[in-house]
C-alpha cells in the first residue's frame, strides 16, 4: 500500500488544492470520515457545510466546504458548490 495518495479538491471556479497527502478527512452527510491512501473506492455526500483536513509533507491544511461530494479511487477528488483552504 502507497502511503501517499493524490488528492484534488475543486470548485466549480477554481481549484482549492491539488497534491499527495497521507490523509483526508472530510464531513459527510453521515458524519465526519477519514480517507487513507488504498482506501477502499467509494463515493460520498458531502454534508452542507462541513470542514476538511488534509496531512501532507508540510503538516496539517484545513478549509471549509459547502455541499459536493468526495470521489475515492486510485486518486481522492472532492467536488464542492462553494470552499476555501485556511
Amino acid at each position: 500500500m502507497a502511503n501517499q495518495v493524490k488528492v484534488e479538491i475543486m470548485t466549480p471556479e477554481e481549484v482549492l488544492y491539488s497534491g499527495d497527502v497521507t490523509s483526508i478527512t472530510v464531513k459527510t452527510a453521515s458524519g465526519s470520515e477519514g480517507f487513507l491512501p488504498g482506501h477502499m473506492w467509494c463515493c460520498k455526500l458531502l454534508a452542507p457545510e462541513g470542514t476538511v483536513r488534509l496531512r501532507d509533507a508540510s503538516g496539517l491544511k484545513t478549509g471549509h466546504l459547502s455541499g459536493g461530494y468526495i470521489e475515492v479511487r486510485d486518486d481522492i477528488l472532492v467536488f464542492c458548490d462553494k470552499g476555501s483552504m485556511d
